[in-house]
């Protein structure tokens, strides 16, 4: 099958929708089939090259956020025209959206007058764009629908859709005249397990052996709200001896630095910055608990992979967070904004050994329903489905007589 992916982020933008659609394109072409992906490109041209073995087409955009480097806009002149290319020359059998915004709604655009299957994936939350704007809250709350506006005015558009979660789907349902389908974003069980061996990093990082660490992994974005585990941290540490290890980079990392150094808490957090591909996993491995508190996600890849690598979670009791954790079963949620209580949170993880234990095996058994392989088969079910889908809808359309009949 040849599957052209449409994303507004990919490699090497570090978010959630980019990373889906790297590991989506990986994980099809490694099972045989034909996989290529449209993308803005770096530069203010079109492209066409190889990223990680993975053919990419990329269209000519500018960063248009200092904020948000991810977030690229594509020349908006002959953009049809080169969607109109891509797919004269790639000849896809099915075509996956990953968003709505310019790249996608142009290819849908130009897709659906040439008669292309199409299936869309949802991985928007207008907050997490609208949390940078310095405006009122009602101003937000405004803008918040208007851009939800915008999503369904595209996405009704399109016949098939899916989103991570059922808490995701719910949010998008009374928005849209299609049916909304939950699939989860997967994690390889193979690369995150218990079988991974961290002491390496520990020895890396100078970390006492024995030594509790709660650990935070990606961006470090003012949505993301870093600053309250910090907070929190700063709180618990009062009570219990325990390390915190912030993995990832971002616009906020110098501001959350000198947090730390303020609340006096420097030789108890340590930042890693972007960890590599190989080290990953066996970080997973040398914490004993997760924590985030970001109440925009859709699903959270890294929560899985600390799930499966056995360990319980502390998150807030937002967004799609609460479909994976589930409180005092495998990890505890707690209010968003509620430093306090959040404090307390990381101290009973801390000083209970036990609890940890038995949280970190519910973890590893939910997490089990989530594999990266139950993904893909459904993609490929749902990229199937569509092409029927669309062979029907062209033989309908084949028997409608035209006004001159």
């Amino acid at each position: 099958m040849k599957i052209l992916i449409v994303a507004d982020m990919y490699y090497p933008d570090v978010n959630g929708c980019s990373y889906f659609t790297q590991r989506l394109a990986r994980y099809k072409k490694a099972e045989g089939h034909e996989v290529a992906v449209v993308a803005p490109s770096r530069f203010l041209k079109n492209t066409d090259e190889k990223k990680n073995n993975i053919r990419v087409f990329g269209v000519s955009s500018v960063q248009i956020l200092k904020k948000v480097k991810d977030m690229r806009l594509p020349h908006p002149f002959f953009i049809q025209s080169q969607m109109k290319k891509i797919l004269k020359e790639f000849k896809p059998d099915v075509i996956h959206m990953q968003g709505h915004f310019t790249i996608n709604r142009a290819m849908l655009k130009v897709a659906k007058k040439q008669g292309f299957p199409i299936v869309a994936t949802n991985h928007f939350m207008p907050d997490n764009l609208t949390h940078y704007l310095p405006l009122p809250k009602k101003i937000i709350g405004l803008v918040n629908e208007l851009m939800w506006y915008d999503f369904a005015r595209v996405f009704n558009k399109v016949p098939f859709i899916t989103t991570p979660t059922e808490i995701a789907a719910n949010i998008i349902r009374p928005l849209l005249d299609i049916r909304v389908v939950s699939i989860t974003n997967g994690v390889d069980l193979e690369r995150f397990n218990t079988k991974n061996n961290g002491m390496y990093l520990r020895r890396h990082f100078n970390i006492e052996e024995n030594k509790p660490i709660l650990l935070y992994v990606g961006r470090l974005e003012a949505e993301k709200h870093v600053e309250q585990i910090i907070e929190a941290s700063a709180k618990a540490m009062k009570k219990v001896d325990f390390s915190l290890a912030i993995v990832g980079g971002g616009f906020e990392i110098n501001s959350l630095k000198k947090q730390v150094k303020k609340l006096g808490i420097s030789d108890n957090v340590f930042f890693t910055g972007f960890m590599s591909d190989e080290d990953l996993p066996a970080f997973y491995t040398i914490a004993d608990c997760f924590i985030n508190a970001c109440p925009f996600e859709l699903q959270c890849l890294a929560v899985m992979e600390a799930m499966a690598s056995e360990l319980p979670v502390i998150a807030v009791n937002a967004g799609a967070l609460p479909h994976l954790i589930k409180n005092e079963v495998n990890g505890l949620l707690f209010k968003p904004g509620d430093i306090n209580i959040l404090a307390k949170e990381i101290y009973d993880m801390m000083v209970n050994a036990n609890k940890r234990e038995d949280m970190g095996k519910k973890s590893l058994q939910i997490i089990k329903n989530h594999s990266i392989e139950k993904m893909i088969e459904k993609y490929l079910a749902i990229y199937k489905q569509a092409i029927k889908y669309n062979k029907k809808f062209k033989e309908v359309r084949k028997h409608i007589p035209t006004q001159s009949q």
